[in-house]
């Protein structure tokens, strides 16, 4: 790759974890990234504090888009509103991309370290938002994943050939302190976090952590040299990937069957339960309940067309033969996925009941009665606010998706109070959201597990609070900007 800390940056944690994230999220990205920086010699709380800023302007889409498509499932978006909203959050995190890692970089390395290699810096962030911009014009799963899937070697082709890159800086990685420098040596004075044991990555010596670490050029062996692995090495290395992206693409596609097979609704099952309502389920193995309750509300669920199964459980069982795999490590794989899954699956049903719950009242609903109280006191300022309200969101739930399904209804409310567009309003929503994976005291927990960092994260929060500030004020300007010129 490269012995320059700031390619190694933008290559793990930037397009790295932008690759991540389209493919999973729920502050996976940080938590894999961080790892690999410290392995590098950047200091734990450098490497957590990078990866979490920049794990923010995919977050939009996230998980296959979930943040977009489900995140936004209760306010019953036609498809070309919900394509509007994933099109301008697309271009609101574009906007933002041109700042966030600059000052992401800056929390980690003096601006002297950065100023050289800015040439590099803009390609490597144009390499992930160029493709990313361009799929959400007509798709609201795929940008994040295809952004990465793009960006992740363009931006090592770029580091390795040297394009953009200044002059080579001799000065060890965790010896560059940048903005958040005072706080860090704070944090580390009382953090053991040179037990390299603790830290879940490729094997690496003590001299890797801590400040007395020497320059990523001193510690080759810490990276691996792709060039000798064998070309069967690389193709199982990206198989599980690729193949998901193949299904995803095949299974999208509305000139071929999957698609409409997926999402029949054709009655095939059909079964009263009484005061409880009416359960269906369909040729495409979409569940349904109608009349819950008596009240003439419904729900429904696309078991097949939701990514979930396929391509994720398809991809798993494929992978199982073709990597080789023994039986042991599949189960021991799928127990721990089953684990992993348990507080994300119960926050997210316990935050579906909640919006259902202040949806329901028409105009006496909570977030119809919020909404307005909201719009009152914001007025035409009100897409310099929204994006800081889905930060919150965010901050509060641990997710992007939560903060979605919870904001978005006081945001259309809102919307549509002042006359905004809507569409505008809920991409304010979704890029707020995003931004908020920053201060998400999930994701910063997580990570700091990882790294073995005790009681980092009060520190951690206070220095990413700066960055979501700037972060929110260009959205916002962005959003105001919109609203200018009538879009």
């Amino acid at each position: 790759m490269s012995s320059e800390p700031v390619a190694q940056l933008m290559v793990i944690g930037w397009a790295f974890v932008f690759l991540i994230e389209g493919a999973s999220g729920f502050g996976t990205p940080a938590a894999l990234a961080a790892p690999l920086l410290v392995a590098l010699g950047f200091r734990p709380v450098h490497a957590a504090l990078f990866c979490l800023v920049c794990d923010t302007v995919p977050t939009s889409f996230g998980a296959v888009g979930t943040p977009t498509w489900f995140g936004f499932s209760r306010l019953d978006l036609d498809a070309e509103t919900l394509a509007a909203v994933a099109w301008r959050t697309a271009l609101l995190q574009a906007a933002a991309a041109c700042v966030v890692p600059l000052v992401a970089l800056r929390l980690v390395l003096p601006w002297a370290a950065i100023r050289p290699h800015l040439l590099f810096i803009a390609l490597a962030i144009a390499a992930c938002v160029v493709p990313y911009v361009a799929v959400a014009r007509f798709s609201d799963e795929f940008p994040a994943l295809i952004g990465g899937a793009i960006g992740l070697p363009v931006t090592v082709l770029l580091a390795r050939w040297r394009i953009g890159l200044g002059r080579s800086s001799s000065q060890p990685a965790a010896e560059k302190d940048g903005a958040g420098a005072k706080e860090v040596e704070e944090v580390e004075e009382v953090e053991e976090v040179r037990e390299v044991e603790a830290v879940p990555v490729a094997p690496v010596t003590s001299q890797g952590l801590g400040p007395a670490a020497p320059a990523p050029e001193a510690a080759p062996a810490v990276v691996p040299d792709t060039a000798a692995l064998g070309p069967w090495a690389l193709t199982k290395a990206f198989l599980p990937l690729g193949l998901i992206i193949a299904i995803l693409v095949l299974t999208r596609l509305p000139q071929l069957p999957f698609q409409g097979w997926m999402t029949n609704t054709q009655d095939w099952l059909r079964l009263g339960l009484g005061g409880l309502g009416e359960w269906r389920l369909s040729q495409g193995l979409v569940w349904s309940m109608g009349n819950i309750l008596g009240t003439g509300e419904g729900e429904s669920y696309r078991l097949l067309y939701v990514p979930a199964l396929i391509p994720f459980g398809v991809v798993a069982l494929l992978c199982w033969p073709l990597l080789g795999l023994r039986r042991a490590q599949m189960l021991a794989v799928g127990s721990e996925t089953v684990r992993q899954l348990a507080r994300p699956t119960l926050a997210l049903v316990a935050a579906l009941i909640f919006v259902k719950l202040m949806m329901m009242g028409g105009d006496g609903a909570a977030t119809v009665r919020i909404g307005r109280a909201l719009a009152d006191l914001a007025g035409p300022a009100w897409p310099l606010v929204a994006p800081f309200l889905g930060a919150l969101g965010a901050f509060f739930s641990g997710s992007a998706t939560v903060a979605n399904l919870t904001f978005a209804p006081i945001q259309q409310e809102v919307a549509l109070s002042l006359g905004l567009n809507q569409a505008s309003v809920l991409a304010l929503q979704s890029a707020g959201g995003a931004m908020g994976n920053m201060v998400c005291i999930h994701n910063i927990v997580a990570v700091c597990t990882i790294l073995a960092l005790r009681d980092s994260e009060s520190k951690i929060l206070k220095l990413a609070l700066l960055p979501l500030l700037i972060y929110g004020l260009t959205v916002g300007l962005a959003g105001l900007f919109f609203d200018a010129v009538g879009w």
